[in-house]
């Protein structure tokens, strides 16, 4: 009996090949560990930018008075002598000098990964990189909006529309891309 033979080139380039693509499957465990990987990441990136705050902010030590009264969660209390804006000021400088090369790094990272051909394993851990480096962008894009709002009204506006329309503009685009991926 002959066998089949399959030929492996294709005739025109508009012809697509049929092999069938095996899927891979991601386990709910490993969704559920990624998950508690990205708030661990989160957590420790928090508890990470209020400790170089407390250690590098010298107005830290003026403007915040510990509450003695307080149980477990320390309160501070803003002292009278306090520059507040000031304060304000440096705690976001320190926390874009600390953002910066971590949200840079990670999106090199999360290229890197997506560059590669990965298994499923690892799109699970690009995930919550993705996730991780987006949630502490946001963070700094809220910080920068909420200091320029409280403190300069005037620049702060137009740097919240340019946000809200730069946001638009890549909402349109994703949802034409998936627009045109469907055919009707």
């Amino acid at each position: 009996m002959p066998v089949p033979v399959f030929d492996q080139t294709l005739n025109d380039k508009n012809e697509k090949d049929v092999t069938p693509k095996i899927k891979e499957r991601t386990s709910g465990v490993a969704i559920l560990f990624a998950v508690f990987l990205v708030l661990a990441l989160i957590f420790t990136s928090e508890l990470f930018l209020n400790d170089t705050n407390n250690n590098f902010n010298n107005e830290y030590s003026r403007c915040l008075i510990e509450d003695a009264n307080s149980s477990i969660f320390k309160k501070n209390i803003v002292s009278a002598d306090c520059n507040l804006q000031r304060y304000e000021g440096i705690r976001l400088l320190i926390h874009i000098d600390v953002l910066i090369p971590v949200i840079i790094t990670g999106f090199i990272f999360i290229y890197i990964i997506r560059k590669k051909k990965l298994s499923s394993y690892l799109k699970v851990l690009r995930n919550a990189f993705i996730v991780s480096i987006s949630w502490l962008s946001f963070r700094l894009l809220a910080e920068t909006e909420y200091y320029l709002i409280k403190h300069e009204p005037l620049i702060g506006k137009y740097i919240i529309l340019l946000t809200i329309i730069l946001l638009l503009i890549y909402l349109v685009v994703l949802i034409q891309r998936r627009f045109i991926k469907k055919p009707i």
